[in-house]
């Protein structure tokens, strides 16, 4: 088994910033590296897109090497108008992969999982993005946002160490699963 994990942005690419501060760069590698920790103790063989604060471009982001799966983390920063409200764990596939079925048998296994969350919302279903690393990517692919960065409950759960390691957990759970299933 072995899982490419992506650090959304770095670099010049700040993206967003918190309630607090904090820049969505930064929060997506601490998750990143919370994620990789809790795999290596089980013995998953990882892959990292970056491993410290540098730009990696879309395409150089894409595994070239075969791997099972491919996980990009983020953290939403939405304004709270109507829908675009939602504060808590949000899955993406792409509908343009050619390989959509594994990548949503992927998501499907993880959300399951996440569903176990207490303390933050999680969505009821796989959304579809088409975003370059997951409708590009050779390798099942799913995106998950951690949370809405500027949203001050879901950024409260999110910035706990102990919350990034229950989520990290659950997310393996759904890889390893996926990964018996022979996917």
């Amino acid at each position: 088994m072995v899982l490419v994990l992506d650090a959304g942005h770095g670099g010049r690419d700040a993206a967003s910033v918190a309630l607090d501060g904090q820049r969505e760069k930064d929060m997506n590698l601490r998750a990143v590296n919370i994620l990789k920790e809790e795999a290596t103790k089980r013995g998953i063989k990882i892959r990292l897109t970056r491993s410290g604060d540098e730009y990696v471009s879309l395409r150089d982001r894409l595994p070239i090497q075969p791997a099972t799966a491919f996980i990009s983390i983020h953290h939403n920063a939405m304004p709270k108008n109507g829908s675009l409200a939602f504060g808590g764990i949000e899955l993406y596939v792409s509908k343009l992969n050619k390989n959509i079925k594994i990548a949503e048998e992927l998501g499907a296994n993880i959300l399951g999982k996440l569903k176990q969350v207490k303390g933050t919302p999680v969505q009821n279903s796989l959304k579809d993005a088409s975003l370059l690393v997951l409708r590009e990517s050779q390798t099942p692919a799913v995106l998950i946002e951690l949370g809405n960065i500027t949203d001050q409950k879901s950024l409260d759960f999110i910035t706990q160490e102990s919350n990034l390691r229950k989520i990290s957990n659950l997310i393996l759970d759904g890889f390893v699963l996926f990964s018996k299933r022979g996917c």
